[in-house]
Protein backbone atom coordinates (compact mmCIF):
# COMPACT_ATOMS: atom_id res chain seq x y z
CA UNK A 1 0.00 0.00 0.00
CA UNK A 2 1.73 3.54 -1.24
CA UNK A 3 0.82 6.68 0.35
CA UNK A 4 0.99 9.62 -2.01
CA UNK A 5 1.56 12.71 -0.14
CA UNK A 6 1.12 15.75 -2.47
CA UNK A 7 3.34 19.09 -1.23
CA UNK A 8 1.69 21.96 -0.46
CA UNK A 9 2.40 25.38 -1.69
CA UNK A 10 4.81 27.69 0.50
CA UNK A 11 3.31 31.01 0.15
CA UNK A 12 6.16 33.37 -1.69
CA UNK A 13 7.58 36.27 0.11
CA UNK A 14 7.27 39.21 -1.73
CA UNK A 15 10.57 40.68 -0.16
CA UNK A 16 12.81 37.38 -0.79
CA UNK A 17 11.63 37.07 -4.72
CA UNK A 18 12.71 40.70 -4.39
CA UNK A 19 16.14 40.30 -3.19
CA UNK A 20 16.71 37.38 -5.63
CA UNK A 21 15.93 38.91 -8.55
CA UNK A 22 18.28 41.97 -7.70
CA UNK A 23 21.02 39.55 -7.31
CA UNK A 24 20.31 37.58 -10.30
CA UNK A 25 20.31 41.03 -12.47
CA UNK A 26 23.37 41.95 -10.72
CA UNK A 27 25.15 38.79 -12.01
CA UNK A 28 24.01 39.19 -15.52
CA UNK A 29 26.81 39.63 -18.00
CA UNK A 30 24.54 42.05 -19.87
CA UNK A 31 24.93 44.43 -17.18
CA UNK A 32 26.99 47.28 -18.26
CA UNK A 33 26.76 48.80 -15.04
CA UNK A 34 28.24 45.88 -12.98
CA UNK A 35 30.83 45.44 -15.54
CA UNK A 36 32.00 49.07 -14.95
CA UNK A 37 32.14 48.35 -11.29
CA UNK A 38 33.93 44.60 -11.46
CA UNK A 39 36.73 46.60 -14.30
CA UNK A 40 37.39 49.72 -11.32
CA UNK A 41 37.58 47.14 -8.54
CA UNK A 42 40.29 45.17 -10.81
CA UNK A 43 41.96 48.47 -11.67
CA UNK A 44 42.31 49.15 -8.11
CA UNK A 45 43.78 45.79 -7.25
CA UNK A 46 46.24 45.94 -9.89
CA UNK A 47 47.22 49.54 -8.58
CA UNK A 48 47.69 48.56 -4.78
CA UNK A 49 48.25 44.93 -4.92
CA UNK A 50 50.36 43.63 -7.70
CA UNK A 51 53.52 46.25 -7.55
CA UNK A 52 53.63 45.01 -3.67
CA UNK A 53 54.21 41.73 -4.82
CA UNK A 54 56.48 42.04 -7.93
CA UNK A 55 58.93 44.44 -6.07
CA UNK A 56 58.95 41.38 -3.52
CA UNK A 57 59.34 39.25 -6.20
CA UNK A 58 62.17 41.25 -7.70
CA UNK A 59 63.86 41.07 -4.69
CA UNK A 60 63.97 37.77 -3.52
CA UNK A 61 65.56 37.28 -6.88
CA UNK A 62 68.26 40.00 -6.48
CA UNK A 63 69.22 38.23 -2.77
CA UNK A 64 69.41 34.70 -4.04
CA UNK A 65 72.30 35.81 -7.07
CA UNK A 66 74.56 37.82 -4.81
CA UNK A 67 76.62 35.26 -4.49
CA UNK A 68 78.02 35.20 -7.75
CA UNK A 69 78.99 39.10 -7.56
CA UNK A 70 80.37 38.35 -4.73
CA UNK A 71 82.42 35.53 -5.36
CA UNK A 72 84.03 38.17 -8.00
CA UNK A 73 85.35 40.46 -5.33
CA UNK A 74 87.50 38.51 -2.68
CA UNK A 75 84.78 36.83 -1.24
CA UNK A 76 86.30 33.16 -1.88
CA UNK A 77 89.66 34.18 -0.86
CA UNK A 78 88.09 35.92 2.74
CA UNK A 79 86.05 32.82 3.68
CA UNK A 80 89.30 30.43 2.72
CA UNK A 81 86.90 28.55 -0.20
CA UNK A 82 88.30 25.57 -1.83
CA UNK A 83 87.56 23.31 -4.44
CA UNK A 84 84.33 22.87 -5.46
CA UNK A 85 82.81 24.59 -2.22
CA UNK A 86 81.68 28.16 -3.86
CA UNK A 87 79.51 25.67 -5.77
CA UNK A 88 78.33 24.00 -3.08
CA UNK A 89 76.82 26.97 -1.36
CA UNK A 90 75.16 28.24 -4.42
CA UNK A 91 73.06 24.46 -5.11
CA UNK A 92 72.72 24.20 -1.38
CA UNK A 93 70.16 27.17 -1.77
CA UNK A 94 67.50 25.08 -3.28
CA UNK A 95 66.99 21.73 -1.59
CA UNK A 96 65.22 23.52 1.26
CA UNK A 97 64.00 25.99 -1.39
CA UNK A 98 61.82 23.20 -3.51
CA UNK A 99 61.14 21.24 0.15
CA UNK A 100 59.49 23.81 1.53
CA UNK A 101 56.76 25.19 -0.95
CA UNK A 102 54.29 22.81 -0.47
CA UNK A 103 53.91 23.21 3.40
CA UNK A 104 53.91 27.00 2.46
CA UNK A 105 50.83 26.49 0.58
CA UNK A 106 49.25 24.80 3.88
CA UNK A 107 50.63 27.30 5.97
CA UNK A 108 50.04 30.77 4.41
CA UNK A 109 45.57 29.62 4.00
CA UNK A 110 45.83 28.70 8.18
CA UNK A 111 48.05 31.29 9.11
CA UNK A 112 46.88 34.10 6.62
CA UNK A 113 49.02 36.35 4.19
CA UNK A 114 49.39 38.96 6.19
CA UNK A 115 51.53 36.91 8.50
CA UNK A 116 53.57 34.67 5.97
CA UNK A 117 54.67 36.99 3.39
CA UNK A 118 56.26 39.51 5.50
CA UNK A 119 57.78 37.43 8.15
CA UNK A 120 59.20 35.16 5.04
CA UNK A 121 60.62 38.46 3.49
CA UNK A 122 61.88 39.91 6.66
CA UNK A 123 63.61 36.17 7.31
CA UNK A 124 64.67 35.90 4.40
CA UNK A 125 66.62 39.38 4.20
CA UNK A 126 67.90 38.76 7.42
CA UNK A 127 70.00 35.79 6.04
CA UNK A 128 71.01 37.85 3.14
CA UNK A 129 72.64 40.17 5.45
CA UNK A 130 74.47 37.41 7.43
CA UNK A 131 76.02 36.13 4.35
CA UNK A 132 78.04 39.72 4.83
CA UNK A 133 79.49 38.47 8.40
CA UNK A 134 80.20 34.66 7.41
CA UNK A 135 84.09 33.91 8.79
CA UNK A 136 84.10 30.21 6.48
CA UNK A 137 82.13 27.90 4.87
CA UNK A 138 80.25 26.55 7.28
CA UNK A 139 78.52 29.80 8.15
CA UNK A 140 78.05 30.49 4.31
CA UNK A 141 75.94 27.49 3.56
CA UNK A 142 73.76 28.02 7.17
CA UNK A 143 72.86 31.58 5.16
CA UNK A 144 72.64 30.05 2.08
CA UNK A 145 70.31 26.94 3.16
CA UNK A 146 67.69 29.02 5.13
CA UNK A 147 67.65 31.48 2.73
CA UNK A 148 66.58 28.98 0.20
CA UNK A 149 63.43 28.02 3.21
CA UNK A 150 62.45 31.01 3.46
CA UNK A 151 62.34 32.30 0.16
CA UNK A 152 60.70 28.82 -0.69
CA UNK A 153 57.50 30.41 0.72
CA UNK A 154 56.88 33.31 -1.36
CA UNK A 155 55.75 32.09 -4.60
CA UNK A 156 52.79 29.57 -3.33
CA UNK A 157 51.96 32.78 -1.15
CA UNK A 158 52.06 35.39 -3.68
CA UNK A 159 50.12 32.64 -6.21
CA UNK A 160 47.30 32.01 -3.44
CA UNK A 161 47.29 35.59 -2.62
CA UNK A 162 46.33 36.79 -6.26
CA UNK A 163 44.03 33.37 -6.89
CA UNK A 164 42.07 34.76 -3.85
CA UNK A 165 41.73 38.18 -5.61
CA UNK A 166 41.41 38.05 -9.24
CA UNK A 167 39.11 35.49 -10.90
CA UNK A 168 40.03 32.86 -12.94
CA UNK A 169 40.40 34.13 -16.20
CA UNK A 170 42.34 37.03 -15.14
CA UNK A 171 44.90 35.22 -12.66
CA UNK A 172 47.12 34.06 -15.74
CA UNK A 173 48.17 37.13 -16.28
CA UNK A 174 49.01 38.69 -12.87
CA UNK A 175 51.36 35.61 -12.35
CA UNK A 176 53.02 36.38 -15.51
CA UNK A 177 53.81 39.56 -13.74
CA UNK A 178 55.81 37.65 -10.91
CA UNK A 179 57.65 35.69 -13.75
CA UNK A 180 58.53 39.02 -15.96
CA UNK A 181 59.78 40.42 -12.18
CA UNK A 182 62.38 36.92 -11.99
CA UNK A 183 63.68 38.41 -15.08
CA UNK A 184 64.67 41.56 -15.34
CA UNK A 185 66.09 41.03 -12.04
CA UNK A 186 69.06 41.57 -13.49
CA UNK A 187 68.83 44.59 -15.04
CA UNK A 188 68.85 46.11 -11.69
CA UNK A 189 72.20 44.26 -10.78
CA UNK A 190 74.31 47.50 -12.52
CA UNK A 191 72.51 50.10 -10.30
CA UNK A 192 73.28 48.15 -7.17
CA UNK A 193 77.12 47.61 -8.44
CA UNK A 194 77.17 51.08 -9.14
CA UNK A 195 76.25 52.04 -5.57
CA UNK A 196 78.86 49.52 -4.19
CA UNK A 197 81.14 51.30 -6.00
CA UNK A 198 81.22 53.99 -2.65
CA UNK A 199 81.15 51.02 -0.27
CA UNK A 200 83.99 49.19 -0.66
CA UNK A 201 86.05 49.70 2.66
CA UNK A 202 82.94 50.87 4.61
CA UNK A 203 83.12 50.50 8.46
CA UNK A 204 85.95 48.35 7.48
CA UNK A 205 84.54 45.96 5.62
CA UNK A 206 85.17 44.83 1.78
CA UNK A 207 82.93 45.53 -0.75
CA UNK A 208 81.44 41.79 -0.89
CA UNK A 209 80.44 41.62 2.54
CA UNK A 210 77.66 44.44 1.73
CA UNK A 211 75.93 41.62 0.05
CA UNK A 212 75.79 43.22 -3.15
CA UNK A 213 79.17 43.70 -4.41
CA UNK A 214 80.63 45.90 -7.22
CA UNK A 215 80.28 43.61 -10.65
CA UNK A 216 83.26 43.04 -12.34
CA UNK A 217 83.56 41.68 -15.44
CA UNK A 218 85.08 38.46 -16.63
CA UNK A 219 88.29 40.75 -18.01
CA UNK A 220 88.49 42.49 -14.71
CA UNK A 221 88.64 39.27 -13.05
CA UNK A 222 91.41 38.57 -15.22
CA UNK A 223 93.73 41.37 -14.54
CA UNK A 224 93.91 39.73 -10.85
CA UNK A 225 95.09 36.63 -11.61
CA UNK A 226 97.68 36.19 -14.48
CA UNK A 227 97.60 32.58 -14.05
CA UNK A 228 94.18 32.12 -15.10
CA UNK A 229 94.84 34.63 -17.87
CA UNK A 230 97.46 32.26 -19.55
CA UNK A 231 95.84 29.45 -19.32
CA UNK A 232 92.59 31.06 -21.09
CA UNK A 233 94.56 32.53 -23.94
CA UNK A 234 95.56 28.88 -24.78
CA UNK A 235 92.46 27.64 -24.38
CA UNK A 236 91.39 30.10 -26.78
CA UNK A 237 94.58 29.39 -29.30
CA UNK A 238 93.48 25.64 -29.27
CA UNK A 239 90.04 25.12 -28.89
CA UNK A 240 89.32 25.75 -33.16
CA UNK A 241 92.49 23.69 -33.43
CA UNK A 242 91.34 21.25 -36.95
CA UNK A 243 88.72 23.43 -37.98
CA UNK A 244 88.06 25.66 -40.83
CA UNK A 245 89.05 29.57 -40.10
CA UNK A 246 88.84 32.59 -42.25
CA UNK A 247 92.46 32.29 -43.52
CA UNK A 248 90.87 29.51 -45.50
CA UNK A 249 88.62 31.55 -47.56
CA UNK A 250 91.04 33.10 -50.27
CA UNK A 251 88.90 36.32 -50.92
CA UNK A 252 89.61 37.36 -47.37
CA UNK A 253 93.08 37.32 -48.15
CA UNK A 254 92.62 39.33 -51.61
CA UNK A 255 90.61 41.83 -49.72
CA UNK A 256 93.26 42.69 -47.29
CA UNK A 257 96.36 42.67 -49.74
CA UNK A 258 94.54 44.83 -52.11
CA UNK A 259 93.27 47.32 -49.29
CA UNK A 260 97.33 47.43 -48.16
CA UNK A 261 97.98 48.26 -51.77
CA UNK A 262 95.87 51.17 -51.90
CA UNK A 263 97.13 52.33 -48.70
CA UNK A 264 100.49 52.51 -50.08
CA UNK A 265 100.25 52.95 -53.40
CA UNK A 266 99.28 57.19 -52.67
CA UNK A 267 103.04 57.26 -51.01
CA UNK A 268 101.64 57.71 -47.97
CA UNK A 269 103.35 56.31 -45.13
CA UNK A 270 101.95 52.83 -44.19
CA UNK A 271 103.88 50.71 -41.36
CA UNK A 272 100.97 49.55 -39.55
CA UNK A 273 99.28 47.00 -41.72
CA UNK A 274 97.42 44.38 -39.74
CA UNK A 275 95.57 44.80 -36.55
CA UNK A 276 94.45 41.48 -35.11
CA UNK A 277 92.47 41.61 -31.39
CA UNK A 278 91.55 40.00 -28.79
CA UNK A 279 92.79 36.34 -27.11
CA UNK A 280 95.77 34.18 -28.27
CA UNK A 281 93.52 32.79 -31.14
CA UNK A 282 93.79 36.50 -32.69
CA UNK A 283 97.46 35.42 -31.99
CA UNK A 284 97.61 31.77 -33.91
CA UNK A 285 95.60 34.02 -36.93
CA UNK A 286 98.16 36.66 -36.76
CA UNK A 287 101.29 33.98 -36.91
CA UNK A 288 99.30 32.06 -39.65
CA UNK A 289 98.46 34.92 -41.75
CA UNK A 290 102.09 36.27 -42.12
CA UNK A 291 103.07 33.07 -43.21
CA UNK A 292 100.47 32.96 -45.77
CA UNK A 293 101.46 35.95 -47.25
CA UNK A 294 105.18 36.54 -46.61
CA UNK A 295 105.99 38.77 -48.79
CA UNK A 296 103.52 41.55 -47.76
CA UNK A 297 105.06 44.38 -46.21
CA UNK A 298 103.94 46.43 -43.27
CA UNK A 299 104.25 45.81 -39.31
CA UNK A 300 101.57 43.03 -37.63
CA UNK A 301 100.64 44.12 -34.51
CA UNK A 302 98.23 42.51 -31.87
CA UNK A 303 96.37 44.24 -29.74
CA UNK A 304 94.79 43.63 -26.44
CA UNK A 305 94.41 44.43 -22.90
CA UNK A 306 97.65 45.13 -21.31
CA UNK A 307 96.83 41.42 -19.33
CA UNK A 308 96.28 39.66 -21.95
CA UNK A 309 99.12 40.84 -24.50
CA UNK A 310 101.47 40.50 -21.59
CA UNK A 311 101.18 36.26 -21.73
CA UNK A 312 101.13 36.43 -25.35
CA UNK A 313 104.00 34.60 -27.06
CA UNK A 314 104.54 35.77 -30.48
CA UNK A 315 106.55 35.53 -33.09
CA UNK A 316 109.57 37.60 -34.36
CA UNK A 317 108.33 40.39 -36.73
CA UNK A 318 104.70 40.62 -34.20
CA UNK A 319 104.31 43.45 -32.13
CA UNK A 320 101.90 43.85 -29.44
CA UNK A 321 100.08 46.71 -27.90
CA UNK A 322 98.12 47.22 -24.68
CA UNK A 323 94.75 49.00 -25.14
CA UNK A 324 91.45 49.33 -24.06
CA UNK A 325 89.10 49.78 -26.74
CA UNK A 326 86.59 51.87 -24.74
CA UNK A 327 89.11 54.74 -24.64
CA UNK A 328 90.41 55.42 -28.19
CA UNK A 329 92.05 53.12 -30.85
CA UNK A 330 96.17 54.33 -31.06
CA UNK A 331 97.20 52.65 -34.15
CA UNK A 332 96.27 55.38 -37.35
CA UNK A 333 96.16 54.72 -40.84
CA UNK A 334 96.04 50.64 -40.71
CA UNK A 335 95.18 48.96 -43.90
CA UNK A 336 93.23 46.48 -42.24
CA UNK A 337 91.62 46.67 -38.77
CA UNK A 338 90.63 42.72 -37.93
CA UNK A 339 88.47 42.04 -34.69
CA UNK A 340 88.07 38.55 -32.98
CA UNK A 341 85.02 38.18 -31.07
CA UNK A 342 85.31 41.21 -29.88
CA UNK A 343 82.14 42.82 -30.16
CA UNK A 344 80.28 39.93 -28.68
CA UNK A 345 81.35 40.77 -25.44
CA UNK A 346 79.64 44.23 -25.08
CA UNK A 347 76.17 45.17 -25.88
CA UNK A 348 75.31 47.67 -28.34
CA UNK A 349 76.21 51.21 -26.33
CA UNK A 350 79.54 50.20 -26.13
CA UNK A 351 80.55 48.63 -29.53
CA UNK A 352 79.37 51.78 -31.17
CA UNK A 353 81.94 53.33 -29.20
CA UNK A 354 84.72 50.96 -30.15
CA UNK A 355 83.55 50.88 -33.46
CA UNK A 356 83.49 54.80 -33.68
CA UNK A 357 87.12 54.88 -32.21
CA UNK A 358 88.10 52.09 -35.15
CA UNK A 359 86.22 54.54 -38.08
CA UNK A 360 88.03 57.75 -36.10
CA UNK A 361 91.32 55.36 -37.32
CA UNK A 362 90.71 54.36 -40.28
CA UNK A 363 92.00 55.95 -43.83
CA UNK A 364 89.57 55.80 -46.76
CA UNK A 365 91.00 52.69 -48.09
CA UNK A 366 90.90 50.84 -44.48
CA UNK A 367 89.01 48.10 -44.02
CA UNK A 368 87.47 46.52 -40.83
CA UNK A 369 87.59 43.16 -40.77
CA UNK A 370 85.33 41.56 -37.62
CA UNK A 371 85.09 37.78 -37.11
CA UNK A 372 82.01 36.75 -35.60
CA UNK A 373 79.16 34.72 -35.80
CA UNK A 374 76.39 36.24 -37.62
CA UNK A 375 72.77 34.72 -37.24
CA UNK A 376 70.22 34.71 -39.69
CA UNK A 377 67.19 36.77 -38.69
CA UNK A 378 64.95 33.73 -38.55
CA UNK A 379 65.81 29.71 -38.32
CA UNK A 380 68.88 30.02 -36.48
CA UNK A 381 70.67 26.39 -35.77
CA UNK A 382 70.85 24.84 -32.49
CA UNK A 383 74.61 24.83 -32.01
CA UNK A 384 74.18 29.09 -32.45
CA UNK A 385 71.91 29.54 -30.16
CA UNK A 386 73.24 26.64 -28.01
CA UNK A 387 76.56 29.20 -28.31
CA UNK A 388 74.85 32.25 -27.92
CA UNK A 389 73.02 31.56 -24.67
CA UNK A 390 75.97 29.85 -23.45
CA UNK A 391 77.93 33.15 -23.67
CA UNK A 392 75.35 35.09 -22.52
CA UNK A 393 74.93 33.51 -19.32
CA UNK A 394 79.16 33.55 -18.78
CA UNK A 395 80.15 36.73 -19.97
CA UNK A 396 76.59 38.57 -20.79
CA UNK A 397 77.55 38.38 -24.69
CA UNK A 398 75.43 37.97 -27.58
CA UNK A 399 75.57 37.23 -31.21
CA UNK A 400 73.97 39.55 -33.76
CA UNK A 401 71.56 38.64 -36.79
CA UNK A 402 72.98 39.96 -40.21
CA UNK A 403 70.42 42.74 -39.79
CA UNK A 404 71.46 43.73 -36.40
CA UNK A 405 75.21 44.02 -37.46
CA UNK A 406 74.38 46.31 -40.97
CA UNK A 407 72.08 48.52 -38.64
CA UNK A 408 75.09 48.76 -35.93
CA UNK A 409 77.62 49.36 -38.24
CA UNK A 410 75.47 52.13 -40.15
CA UNK A 411 75.03 53.70 -36.82
CA UNK A 412 78.94 54.73 -36.69
CA UNK A 413 78.97 55.83 -40.01
CA UNK A 414 79.73 52.51 -41.78
CA UNK A 415 78.67 49.91 -44.24
CA UNK A 416 79.13 46.20 -44.72
CA UNK A 417 80.72 45.43 -48.33
CA UNK A 418 81.01 41.69 -47.79
CA UNK A 419 80.09 38.87 -45.22
CA UNK A 420 82.01 36.04 -45.71
CA UNK A 421 81.22 32.69 -43.94
CA UNK A 422 83.93 30.22 -43.26
CA UNK A 423 81.85 27.73 -41.62
CA UNK A 424 78.26 27.82 -42.77
CA UNK A 425 77.11 25.49 -40.16
CA UNK A 426 77.89 27.99 -37.05
CA UNK A 427 77.89 30.77 -39.25
CA UNK A 428 81.18 31.79 -37.94
CA UNK A 429 82.48 34.89 -40.67
CA UNK A 430 83.61 37.91 -41.54
CA UNK A 431 82.03 40.94 -42.03
CA UNK A 432 84.50 43.02 -44.43
CA UNK A 433 83.37 47.00 -43.14
CA UNK A 434 84.16 50.20 -44.78
CA UNK A 435 84.05 54.00 -43.96
CA UNK A 436 81.03 55.68 -45.57
CA UNK A 437 82.37 58.13 -48.11
CA UNK A 438 81.72 61.60 -47.22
Amino acid sequence: MSVHRESEDLPAKPELDSQAQQVETATLAEDAEFKKREARVVAKLDLYVCPILVILQLISFLDRGNIGFAATQGMTTDLNLVGTQLNTAVSLFYPLYILSEFPAALIVKRVGFNRVIPAAAACWGLCCLGNGFARNFGDLITCRLLMGMFEGFLMPSLTLMLANWYKRDEIGLRISYLFIASAISSAFSGLIAYGILFMNGAAGYPGWRWVSPEEATFFDWLKTRPENAKHFNVFMGSHRTGVRTWLDRPEIINEITDAFKKVTARGEVAKRKGYLSLISVAVLAISAFKKRVPNLKGTIILEDLEEVVANAELEPGIEKLGVNFLEGQPVKGAASYYFRSVLRNWPDRYSRSILGYARDAMDKDSLLLIDEIVLPDRGAHRYETQLDLTMLAMLNAEARTETHWKQLLAEVGMEVKDIVFYEEETREGIIIAKKVAT
